[in-house]
């Protein structure tokens, strides 16, 4: 069985891992964890036993997803670094405001969301 972790890469807060089976069906999520062997083996853990192939998927922030790559694929993993390229998920991901929008047009110029404090 195929299981997939998905991991926030992080700089100066911890990374955030979600796990999901192989049909895609998300089985745990907001496990916080920063680069260190402890909580590397901790993520391990939470992988079923029956699992014959684990994939880990990250983007590469910085410097940071090196390490974890790095001992994730001594422990058996296959890594894939995805770089994000579309101007759709970058709008998305840096909080962008879609009001009305039914699809992206990335021709528009979207403005931030911003939240009453």
């Amino acid at each position: 069985m195929k299981f997939i972790i998905g991991i926030d890469v992080a700089c100066r807060a911890p990374h955030v891992a979600a796990g999901a089976n192989q049909h895609g069906e998300i089985q745990w999520s907001g496990v916080r964890l920063r680069t260190r062997v402890e909580d590397l083996e901790e993520l391990i853990t939470r992988v079923p036993d029956e699992v014959d192939e684990l994939v880990v998927v990250m983007e590469p922030t910085r410097n940071a997803w090196v390490p974890l790559a790095s001992w994730l694929k001594r422990h058996g993993a296959s890594v894939l670094v995805v770089h994000i390229v579309d101007e759709r998920v970058r709008i998305l991901s840096e909080g962008y405001a879609l009001i009305g929008e039914a699809t992206l047009d990335p021709t528009k110029n979207y403005q931030p969301v911003r939240r009453p404090q």
